[in-house]
């Protein structure tokens, strides 16, 4: 049963990668924003 949430959680992290990727590539100018945005959710 664990095995199952950790694949689970595995797999949400992967779509949120790619996902955010996406918000990258589309969104070049903003980067600069958006390591705010991490940095600030990190902390």
């Amino acid at each position: 049963m664990k095995m199952n949430l950790i694949f689970i959680g595995l797999m949400i992290v992967v779509l949120t990668i790619s996902i955010i990727g996406v918000y990258i590539t589309t969104s070049t100018p903003s980067i600069e924003d958006f390591k705010e945005h991490l940095v600030s959710w990190y902390k």
